[in-house]
This record gives C-alpha cells, sequence and structure tokens, in this order.
C-alpha cells in the first residue's frame, strides 16, 4: 500500500494546527473510515501526526500528516523534516498578506532538502477564509503560485470552522500527489520508519 508524508508548512499563528485538528477530528465526505491513528505527539520536539487512509482510484492507500507546533524555530530539525516529504502545505493567513511572501523560504528549503525533489507537490492554503476582513489580494496569490510553478487546482482558500473546505482541500492534495507519485510505481515507506528517521536521524 502506498504510504505518503504531508507536512504543514507556514509562519506561527497562520492557523496550521487548527487546519491539523480539523483533519484529525472531522471525516472526508468520500472516506468515511477518516482517521486511522488519533493524534501522536512527541511533547518533547513539539511534533504531531496523524495518519489518513483511504482510496484513491480503487487504490488504498496511507498519508501521514506532521504538523511542527513551532518546530521550525529549530534549524537542526529542519533537514529531517522536510526530507520524507512528498507534499508540503504551505498556508497563509488571508488576513495578513506578508505571511504568503514568507512562504518562500518554506519552498526553497523543501526542495533543497527532500529526496523527492524533482516530484515534491505544493499545495497553498489561504486560512481564515470565513473572515471578512480579507488582506491578501488574489492577484498577489496568482504571481505566487505562477513564480513557484504551483498548481492552480491545488491553490485555495479555507477555513476550519467551514464544513467540507479543508477536507477537500485535503482530498483534491492527496489525488494529485499520488497520480504524480504512481506514475513512478512508488510504494513508499512504513510510516513507522519515516517516524523513526524523522525523530532519531539527527
Amino acid at each position: 500500500m502506498p504510504e505518503y508524508s504531508f507536512i504543514l508548512a507556514g509562519r506561527v499563528g497562520v492557523g496550521k494546527s487548527s487546519l491539523f485538528a480539523r483533519i484529525n477530528n472531522g471525516t472526508t465526505p468520500d472516506c468515511s473510515e477518516g482517521i486511522i491513528d488519533t493524534r501522536n505527539t512527541w511533547d518533547d520536539v513539539g511534533l504531531e501526526r496523524l495518519v489518513h487512509e483511504t482510496a484513491v482510484n480503487g487504490r488504498e492507500i496511507k498519508v501521514s500528516l506532521w504538523d511542527t507546533g513551532g518546530l521550525e524555530r529549530y534549524d537542526s530539525m529542519t533537514a529531517n523534516y522536510y526530507r520524507h516529504a512528498h507534499a508540503v502545505i504551505l498556508v497563509y493567513d488571508v488576513m495578513a498578506e506578508d505571511t504568503l511572501y514568507c512562504l518562500s523560504d518554506w519552498i526553497r528549503e523543501a526542495r533543497q532538502n527532500s529526496r523527492w525533489s524533482d516530484r515534491l507537490v505544493f499545495a497553498l492554503w489561504g486560512n481564515k477564509c470565513d473572515r471578512k476582513d480579507h488582506v491578501t489580494r488574489d492577484d498577489a496569490v496568482s504571481a505566487f503560485i505562477s513564480k513557484h510553478n504551483i498548481s492552480p487546482d491545488l491553490t485555495t482558500k479555507v477555513s476550519s470552522t467551514i464544513e467540507g473546505s479543508v477536507e477537500t482541500a485535503f482530498s483534491t492534495l492527496i489525488e494529485q500527489v499520488d497520480q504524480s507519485f504512481s506514475q513512478v510505481g512508488f510504494e513508499g515507506d512504513t510510516v513507522d520508519r519515516d517516524v523513526n528517521r524523522l525523530l532519531f536521524s539527527f
């Protein structure tokens, strides 16, 4: 069974943990089974993981989603965090346009450190779209995804308070990643091995 690793990236305060919690506690419309592991935590490093099981085109797959909980502040762990990622969910706050531009740093680090840099998939999520006071301009988002070669199909606005918005974005990303990696016959590493490498390979 193919197993993929996704990571959440973005400035502290953009709402990554609320998105993580929404995916962890909610259900995806086309996958009632949803989460097969509840939230796992490693308090000493501030890392959280959930494992999601679903089917894409009749194929069973697993996705391990990681939330740093501020881990990105520690440079010593940056390379390991990105190394086994197949997709990066870039999160910005629609009420703070500077949180969009700073994602360039995460993109650069991910491409430098991921072993799958040639196939690494990026999604761009504008969080807190339920708020009326949007500041981030749509043309700024369009220019950003064009500059960094991010698919418009994986660029969306979400909110953990809007039913289905996060789940739909997550399902779309899973399908795109599986399509990209299945083309090369990818079967994946086990999630447990990814955990061990991430936590203990410094």
